[in-house]
């Protein structure tokens, strides 16, 4: 069971930019707040796998040939169901536009296409994301993007990656100017090894378009192995993106927004949370495996540890690095949410198998705690600890590309019940 289905699996359908994008606009206003506490960045994510990065070419100019962009007249304003139903429209119709023979797989019909938005209280005020699943000449993708009203910082702080040679995930980002001088990034994705077992030929392709107005529109089309080569060409996705319909409606007199990597309410109120956190977590990690590294350019672990899944504040936390210990290596990461009750469940396991694995039981302080172990195509071991407080501590770990886990499943446990790795009490 990977990440991505445990986590729907407790909490429903997620949007496919929290996964991709969120991550790291997440991990950016992460090292912004940081810097402004006098705390170091952090490195960037690491997906089991070090990246190769093509260098980025500079920004071309915009051909002489090519037409200004018509600026429609948006009449719904911002922050009103009237808004958010004419952006999944016109998301929707450019989709149909630019992709021929568009199917909607998850529809009860194939022609009538079927659109999920982003969880309330989504609005259009400051940014809203939306995705689905479609079909074209015989392969399936999700497809998902996500408008900005202010977007330059996000465009200026997630640049391409620096190079990182890797057998296992191909890793390209280019540079290019867009229609009406807008700036585009193109990245993409693929692992490519066989040693990425499951993951191997698991592709995605993000778009990011940057409007001279300030709107910033990402774009990301991704399919799991088997499904195909990508229904969507960056070309088809730029076009999308550079619709001038896919613009969040004007703000009511009175409204503003505040920038989106600009800390929010909770953060700025406890600057030292995210840092304590992670000196508690990394104080776990190592009184349980002395020896362990991060895998990446400066393997270390306050270098490489990246937050993720969401903004961290005093209320929620996740971050996560690969690890390597004694020879073996693994994604590993650590969230902790406040009121943890509807994320943890019932704590109980399901009928065992040769592939899956679970136990139960009760820690020190009276926490309840579940251990489960998936063994199917790739290996992943999770633990959840419900604190009587009602917070919950999920701690994961997958098998790396050696057959065996870089931490026992009682080191994951002893983490997941240290008491120091816990949110600020309120």
């Amino acid at each position: 069971m990977s990440y991505r289905t445990a986590f729907r699996e407790a909490v429903g359908e997620i949007p496919p930019t929290s996964i991709d994008m969120d991550r790291v606009i997440d991990r950016q206003r992460r090292v912004a707040r940081l810097r402004a506490w006098g705390a170091s960045g952090a490195g960037a994510v690491m997906v089991l796998a070090i990246t190769l990065t093509m260098m980025p070419r500079p920004p071309e100019p915009a051909p002489p040939n090519v037409a200004p962009v018509v600026q429609p007249s948006i009449t719904t304003a911002a922050g009103t169901p009237e808004d958010a139903k004419r952006l999944e429209d016109s998301f929707v119709a450019a989709l149909v536009r630019e992709v021929p023979n568009l199917t909607w797989p998850e529809s009860a019909s194939p022609d009538i296409p079927k659109l999920k938005v982003g969880a309330s209280p989504q609005t259009t005020l400051e940014s809203y994301s939306m995705w689905t699943t479609v079909g074209a000449g015989g392969s399936t993708a999700e497809v998902s993007t996500r408008v900005w009203r202010l977007g330059e910082e996000i465009f200026a702080e997630t640049g391409c990656e620096e190079e990182r040679p890797s057998d296992l995930f191909e890793y390209a980002c280019a540079e290019s100017s867009g229609p009406d001088g807008a700036q585009v990034r193109t990245i993409e994705r693929a692992f490519i090894d066989a040693k990425a077992k499951d993951r191997k030929g698991e592709h995605q392709l993000n778009v990011n378009l940057l409007r001279r107005s300030g709107t910033l529109v990402t774009m990301r089309v991704y399919n799991d192995p088997g499904q195909g080569e990508l229904p969507l060409t960056a070309g088809q996705m730029i076009a999308v993106a550079s619709d001038p319909a896919l613009a969040l409606g004007p703000l009511p007199p009175g409204v503003t927004v505040r920038p989106p990597l600009e800390p929010r309410p909770g953060e700025s109120s406890a600057p030292d949370v995210q840092r304590k956190i992670d000196t508690a977590v990394f104080a776990a990690l190592r009184a349980q495996a002395p020896g362990v590294k991060a895998v990446g350019a400066r393997a270390a672990l306050e270098d490489e540890w990246t937050g993720s899944g969401g903004d961290n504040s005093i209320d929620k936390y996740w971050g996560q690095a690969v690890i390597a210990v004694d020879g073996h290596s693994g994604l590993f990461s650590v969230q902790l949410e406040r009121e943890g009750s509807g994320l943890a469940g019932d704590l109980t396991c399901g009928p065992q198998s040769r592939t899956y694995a679970c136990t139960t039981g009760e820690g020190p302080n009276g926490e309840r705690w579940r251990i489960t172990t998936n063994t199917t195509g790739g290996s992943e071991r999770n633990v959840q600890v419900l604190r009587k407080d009602g917070s919950l501590v999920w701690v994961s770990h997958s098998q790396g590309p050696k057959d065996a886990f870089a931490l026992t499943a009682e080191q994951l446990k002893a983490i997941a019940l240290d008491p120091a790795v816990a949110l600020p009490g309120k």
